[in-house]
């Protein structure tokens, strides 16, 4: 009863021979495993890649709700920045206007050309506003000590020489003379003789730095961007944290290819001076040639869904790992009971042969046995045969028996001459005591 413990325990801890793992060949080692082991790997493989298929929709979802939403925000400032251009703009040119039909009706006499003058003295928004003749030469300027300043050669001069078309013309930023370098970007007027030709230009230059007060109010944080570029391809104002510049040629930006496609938009675009990339949202002025820009650093708008989208990667990460970890011992555990199992298997078969070793050998002496048993049988029957006719010879034969022995001397064996029929003689039953007995 002790055998197969002692077996059971002698086999565990030497363990039987078993096929070696394949080393250095993952795939092999993997194919080697049970089929059970190859379920929990694709099961935990499905798993792991449905939880990071989640996570990357999720953070796609979360990327463009960030962007949806930072263009927004930066979309509704351009309008509210358009707005502020737009009152800036039609004020001063209401003013032209205004001087202009007064200088058309009473030359430089007119007292409300005095009077705007003396209210435009301190307006933060301008740097200069004044009268040319049809020659160029200044005639009024809120400037003291100006007249006889020729601007001839200024574009906005030209342009209303050349046309006649009563038309407001924003010109591209310039420095205004005499004002220590001021940027300036200029409006003028055409001043028609009583003739209808040409008699010079009213003009109010507007400061650069004014249109960018709007930059102060926006909450677009870091490397934040207000621009206002003219359909020319010249931006008028630009300004990016403290740096600020105005009349650059500006027609080569991915901005101009966008206004040709939609006069209202949002893009991304990496900004070759500084090399940030931001989220740009324009809007072309429809009553003037202008474009409002403001913009914010994509590093900035996406904070907020940079830290989620490492929280989510940390949390898949981390389940990954804990489902693989638990993979593993899940493997290693069926591994274990799968080697002790074959262990098990082989002592079985191992048993199982002996036993059958045993039966083997148990039939043939059975066998065997039983041949002996069929041959004392025969004898048996033969013996008791032999006794019978012995007997009838007996019965049959005279009273007197002689009989040799061994050493070849006879005997005479007298017997009654009468006994009762069926009986034997004392000698022959003496005879027939010490003959063997079969069966």
């Amino acid at each position: 009863m002790e055998f197969f413990p002692r077996l059971l325990k002698k086999n565990i801890a030497e363990g039987p021979t078993m096929p070696q793992q394949p080393k250095g060949n993952i795939f092999a080692a993997v194919r080697s495993l049970s089929g059970y082991s190859k379920l929990i790997i694709l099961l935990g493989v499905i798993l792991i890649a449905s939880l990071w298929l989640f996570v990357w929709h999720q953070i796609n979802y979360e990327y463009d709700k960030a962007l949806a939403n930072a263009s927004q925000e930066t979309m509704n400032l351009a309008i509210a920045y358009e707005e502020n251009v737009r009152r800036i703009i039609a004020d001063a040119d209401k003013d032209l206007l205004s001087i202009k039909q007064a200088y058309e009706r009473d030359g430089l006499s007119s007292s409300v050309i005095a009077a705007s003058m003396q209210n435009w003295t301190n307006d933060p928004a301008r740097n200069q506003v004044a009268i040319f003749d049809e020659r160029g030469f200044l005639l009024y300027s809120f400037i003291k000590n100006r007249p006889g300043t020729n601007s001839s050669d200024r574009s906005f001069f030209q342009i209303h020489r050349d046309l006649a078309a009563d038309t407001l013309y924003i010109g591209q930023t310039i420095q205004a003379r005499g004002l220590l370098g001021q940027s300036t970007i200029p409006l003028s007027r055409r001043i028609d003789k009583p003739d209808g030709s040409f008699g010079g230009i009213v003009y109010i230059g507007l400061k650069t730095d004014y249109f960018l007060e709007f930059y102060k109010k926006m909450n677009l944080g870091e490397n934040r961007q207000v621009a206002l570029y003219g359909t020319d391809g010249f931006n008028r104002a630009r300004r990016v944290g403290d740096d600020m510049t105005s009349g650059l040629d500006s027609r080569g930006i991915p901005l101009m290819q966008k206004i040709q496609i939609d006069p209202l938009g949002t893009y991304i675009s990496k900004n070759a001076l500084d090399g940030i990339t931001r989220i740009v949202s324009y809007h072309v002025m429809a009553e003037y040639p202008l474009i409002v820009v403001v913009a914010q650093s994509t590093e900035v708008a996406l904070t907020g869904y940079t830290e989620r989208k490492q929280g989510y990667i940390l949390g898949v990460s981390l389940t990954s790992l804990f489902i693989l970890g638990f993979c593993c011992l899940l493997i290693l555990w069926l591994e274990k009971q799968r080697t002790i199992n074959a262990r098990l298997e082989v002592m079985v078969n191992e048993r199982t042969q002996q036993v059958q070793a045993q039966n083997e050998e148990l039939q043939a002496k059975e066998e065997e046995l039983t041949e002996v048993n069929r041959k004392l049988v025969e004898s048996g029957a033969v013996v008791q045969a032999e006794r019978e006719r012995l007997s009838s010879l007996i019965n049959s034969i005279s009273d007197q028996v002689w009989f040799a022995d061994t050493k070849k001397q006879i005997t005479k064996a007298d017997t009654p001459h009468k006994r009762t029929p069926g009986t034997v003689a004392p000698v022959f039953s003496v005879l027939l005591k010490r003959m063997p007995k079969y069966g």
